[in-house]
């Protein structure tokens, strides 16, 4: 979906591959997804933005309950989708969220 809306996207086998990927190149967004919610992913949240990963972070689940929801927005989440129809327009959040980010930049720089 997110190739469709346009965007280069690239895996990570697991949490180090991911953090050593952020280390070594500039992404524009991180996507953390899976079938459930699990403490994994809002770990490697809090550890994106300890290594000052400043970025727009989405979590994606296709079962979590509103408490997860909010601990994935307190580990620092940008966005926590959850039903089927953010899943499917994760391309245009993504965009929307890269927007508001550029747009955040040009206020802080003015």
């Amino acid at each position: 979906m997110l190739r469709k809306a346009g965007h280069l996207v690239t895996g990570a086998g697991s949490d180090d591959d991911a953090l050593q990927q952020i280390s070594a190149q500039s992404f524009d967004l991180f996507l953390l997804g899976g079938n459930k919610a699990d403490s994994g992913r809002l770990s490697l949240c809090k550890q994106l933005r300890q290594s000052r990963f400043d970025k727009p972070i989405i979590i994606y689940s296709t079962a979590a309950l509103f408490s997860e929801q909010q601990e994935g927005l307190r580990a620092g989440a940008t966005a926590y989708l959850v039903n089927s129809e953010d899943l499917f327009n994760v391309g245009q959040i993504a965009s929307d969220l890269l927007t508001i980010q550029a747009a955040r930049r040009g206020i802080r720089a003015a």
